[in-house]
């Protein structure tokens, strides 16, 4: 059913289904057309009329071909949806929370439309008002052209981070006509979303906009140095023949596919730089925020082990067997690698772990495998686990580490959940915990995932509940009553998945090792 709703920018036109109003394609930013596709966002301007928010707005420019089901991209995509419980609008007189989802996708695709992210579930379970966002992605969210180019007015640094912070301000200034309270909003992401709450928390400009946080997958700690992305920025300049003032046209002027051509090639370069931090990147993952001294004045980590965000409630998790949708998957070209691994020697796994740590590998490999004759996944089991640990889990305690120094609401999970898909070799993935959270357990990806079964049931209900919690209290005990707090002397986290229950954070012998690595 399509409902009217007045706000302070316009009338807005939205639908009611089960429960809850729906409001999609809001614009929060002018649209970054033409000499503003790298420039820093500006403010929403109010409409005439009535605006159609009944169909997403596009996504941002990225390969279409990574993502199931997105219909459009467009240089104009600073869009965000919002859903809210059925009679929750603005003349209500009780506010509810808000909780901010951003996307991952590896800074280089994703959109707050994907099916994974519908909010109408946790919304009326939760009780809560859940809104997502579109960001600027790839070289124009995160390319850092300033650095070669200067003309910092016209080629802003961090633009994808910067768009949020702007996402956010409108969230203050907007959502109590949605029936959301502005004084507790939430904000949580998975991946590079969960990377992005983690950049948010260390980012000056985003002060105030949020009251407690949720990492998913992701760190304060995975952004790069100007040294390290100035490279990658003067090779897509290369690529697109830019090398001054008289070039800039094409940079604005440039094609879609074109500019996504130019960005492809910068991929080694970024590898290179993983490689020499300490931290592997996910295909395609070329640029992502830049530590510029300004927007992000220091690493996010330890701007939170001095305290910044001292005031702000935290939970932060990961899954026990990310790396496996890397590993086992075609999206990232490597499905039937378990066949691969089971014919790989000592030496090549050791050249494997090189790979990725070739100053540490001897001492990983010892950490992780234990040679097994009678068990042909040894190898890749042994892979999975220590990228796990480097790209997620280790980064997840310390991170709960630094905040729980400063404030005693800090929390941490590991989702320990099978997925059912792949035969199994997923396990607890990377992406596993989005749709328990999001209450989306029928159609393909929560079938792949996690499986629509009464136990999948129960752990996506408490999950909500415990989320929706979280952003309502700063507490997840509404999910879970036995979830206790995250301390030096207790690192305790609370385990998601057939068994739930408190557990140990990580084994002595490995934290002591991700902590001589990832300084």
């Amino acid at each position: 059913m399509d409902i009217k709703l007045k706000t302070r920018l316009g009338t807005v036109l939205g639908q009611a289904e089960e429960g809850v109003q729906i409001f999609k394609g809001i614009p929060y930013a002018r649209p970054p057309v033409n000499n503003l596709r790298f420039a820093a966002p500006e403010p929403a301007e109010p409409w005439q009329g009535v605006l159609d928010a009944t169909e997403f707005g596009p996504a941002a420019p990225q390969d279409k071909g990574m993502l199931m089901g997105l219909k459009e991209i467009s240089d104009d995509c600073l869009y965000l949806n919002i859903w809210s419980p059925t009679g929750n609008a603005s003349a209500s007189a009780e506010k509810r929370p808000v909780m901010v989802w951003i996307h991952g996708g590896g800074y280089f695709i994703g959109s707050g439309s994907q099916e994974l992210y519908k909010g109408q579930h946790l919304a009326v379970h939760g009780d809560v008002v859940v809104v997502n966002i579109n960001y600027r992605l790839g070289v124009v969210g995160y390319g850092f052209l300033s650095s070669v180019l200067g003309h910092e007015e016209t080629f802003s640094v961090n633009n994808g981070l910067l768009d949020q912070v702007t996402a956010l301000q409108w969230v203050q200034d907007n959502i109590a006509d949605y029936g959301g309270d502005p004084d507790n909003v939430t904000i949580f992401g998975e991946s590079a979303g969960g990377m992005s709450v983690g950049a948010l928390l260390g980012t000056p400009k985003a002060k105030g906009l949020f009251h407690k946080a949720i990492v998913q997958s992701g760190s304060a700690d995975h952004v790069t140095s100007p040294a390290s992305a100035q490279p990658i920025a003067q090779k897509f300049l290369d690529n697109m023949e830019v090398s001054g003032p008289k070039d800039f046209y094409k940079l604005f002027e440039c094609s879609i596919p074109e500019l996504l051509v130019g960005q492809k090639a910068c991929l080694q370069l970024s590898i290179d730089r993983g490689i020499r931090d300490n931290r592997m990147p996910m295909t395609g993952m070329t640029m992502v925020p830049v530590v510029d001294g300004t927007i992000i004045p220091l690493r996010p980590i330890d701007a939170i082990r001095e305290g910044c965000v001292k005031e702000i409630p935290l939970m932060a998790g990961s899954n026990r067997d990310e790396f496996n949708l890397f590993l086992h998957t075609p999206l990232f070209g490597n499905e039937g690698n378990a066949d691969k691994y089971r014919t790989m020697t000592d030496a090549d796994l050791l050249a494997k772990f090189k790979d990725s740590l070739p100053q540490d590998a001897e001492r990983a490999l010892a950490l992780y495998y234990k040679a097994n004759p009678d068990d042909d996944m040894s190898r890749i089991n042994a892979v999975s686990a220590m990228e796990t640990d480097r790209m997620f889990g280790a980064s997840t305690i310390q991170l709960l580490e630094a905040q729980s120094q400063h404030q005693k609401h800090t929390y941490g999970y590991e989702l320990t959940w099978q997925a059912p898909g792949f035969d199994g070799l997923l396990g607890a993935c990377h992406v596993v915990e989005v749709p328990l959270m999001f209450g989306l357990l029928d159609g393909m990806i929560g079938n792949l995932f996690v499986g629509n079964t009464p136990e999948a049931q129960a752990l996506s209900k408490n999950m909500m509940s415990a989320w929706a919690g979280f952003a309502r209290s700063g507490t997840p005990s509404a999910g879970f009553e036995q979830w206790g707090g995250f301390t030096a002397n207790q690192p305790q986290v609370m385990e998601l998945g057939a068994r739930c229950g408190l557990m140990d954070s990580s084994s002595s012998d490995k934290k002591a090792f991700w902590d001589s690595v990832l300084t």
